[in-house]
């Protein structure tokens, strides 16, 4: 594969991108202030993936590479942006080929973060026929396939996804209620020998945030809308405690990760230990 001028990568995307808006129109989607977080450039070999990153390292910052469903994604932030109606779109995602899911080299899909929920989103759209993904704690998503390709709704950035993703949590502080805080004693407890510092009470949480300057270092799980939406300007990640609640109330309130049971909370910190990052 030789690999493209920037010129022609930047319009192709611009091209992608206008024609997706054009067939999701013709579908009847109502989405006029719509504004693309990100485009998608698929490729389909290795060869090919190692050439594109290699080509992005010149006209483009490399955010991340990571890991994803048993393959690499690399997410970039270009020099020059792709220009559109619906203004610039300054982000590139580069997967690397799944074993065995081809897909032909070339730009596949959009992503568009939105501030509503899902169901508020199908509901206005109930013509349409949309895709969810799997329920997972992070960055759920929600599809539409158009003949011009896919769309994409998400209600974090992609830049917000990747701090998360890579924050180093130190502080969980748990907003809940007393018969909840009670259920979760063993959680709780689990947590701490796993190197976390847990606070039980929110009334003194605002000293714990960081400014919205620093990486994210604490994460703040609730039961509350109101509490979830007051901590959002201190940029501390914001989970919701859907073990009692429905996903879309939190999600319309400024939610980034659900967890449906203490389990699953637990699991997700498991991963993130700061005792495990201090040993490694």
């Amino acid at each position: 594969m030789i690999p493209p001028e920037i010129s022609s990568f930047l319009k192709q995307g611009t091209e992608f991108f206008e024609n997706l808006l054009g067939a999701m129109a013709r579908l009847g989607f109502e989405g006029k202030d719509l504004r693309a977080d990100h485009l998608c450039h698929r490729v389909a070999t290795s060869d090919e993936y190692e050439v594109l990153k290699n080509f992005l390292s010149k006209h483009a910052e490399l955010l991340t590479e990571t890991p994803v469903n048993g393959r690499l994604i690399a997410s970039y932030r270009l020099h020059q942006p792709f220009t559109s109606s619906r203004g610039p779109i300054p982000l590139v995602e580069l997967p690397a080929p799944k074993p065995g899911r081809p897909y032909p080299t070339g730009f596949e899909h959009a992503e568009f973060v939105i501030h509503e929920s899902f169901a508020s989103l199908m509901g206005r759209h109930t013509h349409l026929k949309f895709s969810p993904s799997e329920p997972k704690p992070l960055n759920c998503e929600l599809g539409l396939g158009t003949p011009a390709g896919q769309a994409k709704f998400h209600q974090l950035s992609l830049e917000r996804v990747i701090e998360i993703e890579e924050a180093a949590v130190q502080d969980v502080i748990f907003d809940l209620d007393e018969k909840h805080l009670h259920e979760l004693n063993e959680v709780v407890e689990n947590i701490r020998g796993l190197g976390f510092r847990v606070h039980l009470s929110p009334d003194d949480a605002s000293k714990l945030y960081p400014s919205t300057a620093t990486a994210p270092s604490v994460l703040v799980v609730s039961e509350n809308w109101h509490d979830l939406r007051s901590s959002a300007p201190a940029g501390v990640i914001r989970a919701a405690a859907l073990w009692d609640l429905l996903h879309d109330p939190l999600s319309d309130e400024g939610a980034e990760l659900y967890f449906r049971d203490p389990a699953e909370l637990a699991e997700y910190l498991n991963a993130r230990a700061p005792k495990a990052s201090q040993d490694s």
